[in-house]
């Protein structure tokens, strides 16, 4: 059989082939320049010795060698600093690609993989009040509470674990990715993006995802669709923080409720990760004001200028779709123009309209559409006030004072006037 993955042509091998070429020899990286995975060995991991009859298939694993993998989309991540949980889990090689997702592994006879079990707030029954609040910091080398991960700014589609949740029916079947950016001291901005999801428990055999049979149970590829335009938000960093934890819930201080925050809380996540790897949006989107703030005043139209840069796995064309939400949950629709992507790289800007009629605040959802599905989605807000007359230092449009460049305000009178 024949199998497209990571775009080489696999040829797939007997397990019984496999388990007898198993070995823990790890391959090496290829020299600077590769852009195409080097394919030793594919395999089917055996259900007679690992699993058991009525197994559901098991997913395909092939040993990758050299530095492509990144080039074809994919950016595993890897964990070797963090494992902390040793399972009789057997991998090929370090570099495997699962069902065609490439994974960074540690295919060690030590710990092998990261036991979110202790991960969570380490002062959640205290909360302090203080002015910073230390889970915002970035976390000291060895903070057992904390797995924070580096990844490259960019807009991803999708984040994969390799992972299965523990049996015990005390820990959780949840895993938080929160991305964004931690503070390295007082005073910096703190941005996260939350994405969650469920991952099956080791005993089950029944699945949507992707499996692997191994001793006890069975591993799974799940994926979590990301799908949002974030890379903006993290403009001139080389790398955002992933910030790998159990289910958040909302944290309101008692008795000063002078904290609302999004924390993780509740029961221990069960979930064993062996490997996570990110997959790149196919169309990096960023998305730009016409109006300082998103401040509209009539008779103006609002609009945003949207630019698109296509990667090489780009399709060659695309649309635009605008979702505004205003105050009392009335949702408008506007569909914008279709956009021919080039084929060789570059950007292309695109001027979308968002022609509401009525004043007031509005949340905005611009949609990037490809063959009608929406794949990426740049979540802003704006606003439409009545015709400017007003001047800045007495009647402020923004219905508060001129900060003067503190918190994140312009210092530009000419602009906030």
């Amino acid at each position: 059989m024949v199998r497209q993955v990571g775009g080489e042509m696999l040829r797939q091998i007997p397990g019984a082939f496999w388990r007898a070429t198993r070995g823990p020899g790890v391959p090496g990286r290829g020299s600077a320049g590769h852009s195409r995975w080097l394919v030793t060995v594919l395999a089917v991991l055996g259900w007679g010795s690992l699993g058991g009859p009525g197994w559901p298939e098991e997913a395909r694993v092939a040993v990758l060698q050299g530095g492509g993998a990144e080039s074809e989309g994919y950016v595993p991540v890897s964990l070797t600093a963090h494992v902390n949980d040793h399972l009789d889990v057997r991998f090929p090689a370090a570099r495997v690609a699962v069902d065609g997702v490439p994974f960074d592994l540690v295919p060690s006879t030590g710990p092998n993989h990261v036991f979110l079990r202790d991960l969570g707030w380490a002062d959640w029954q205290e909360d302090p009040s203080a002015y910073y609040s230390a889970y915002d910091m970035r976390p000291a080398a060895g903070d057992r509470p904390r797995l924070v991960l580096s990844l490259p700014v960019a807009d991803y589609a999708a984040a994969y674990l390799l992972a299965a949740t523990d049996d015990d029916p005390g820990y959780a079947p949840v895993v938080t990715l929160r991305l964004g950016a931690l503070a390295d001291g007082p005073g910096d901005q703190v941005r996260y993006h939350d994405f969650a999801a469920a991952v099956p428990r080791l005993g089950e055999v029944s699945s949507a995802f992707p499996a692997l049979n191994v001793p006890g149970g069975r591993l799974f590829v799940v994926r979590i669709p990301l799908a949002q335009a974030i890379a903006q938000d993290f403009a001139g960093r080389r790398a955002m923080e992933v910030d790998v934890t159990k289910e958040l819930r909302l944290a309101i201080r008692r008795p000063d409720p002078c904290r609302f925050q999004w924390r993780p809380l509740g029961l221990p996540s069960g979930v064993r990760l062996f490997g996570l790897t990110f997959e790149r949006a196919p169309v990096q989107m960023e998305v730009r004001g016409t109006a300082p703030g998103h401040l509209f005043n009539e008779p103006q139209v609002p609009a945003f200028q949207v630019i698109l840069r296509p990667t090489p796995a780009a399709p060659g064309r695309c649309a635009l779709e605008v979702v505004a939400t205003d105050y009392y949950g009335k949702v408008s629709e506007f569909v914008g123009p279709e956009v021919a992507l080039p084929p060789g790289g570059g950007e292309v800007s695109v001027e979308v309209q968002v022609p509401v009629r009525v004043r007031g605040h509005y949340d905005l959802a611009i949609h990037l559409r490809v063959a009608g599905q929406r794949v990426l989605t740049r979540r802003t807000s704006m606003a439409l006030l009545p015709p400017d007359t007003r001047q800045h230092r007495d009647q402020s449009p923004f219905g508060t004072w001129d900060f003067s460049g503190a918190h994140f305000t312009p210092s530009d009178r000419e602009l906030l006037e």
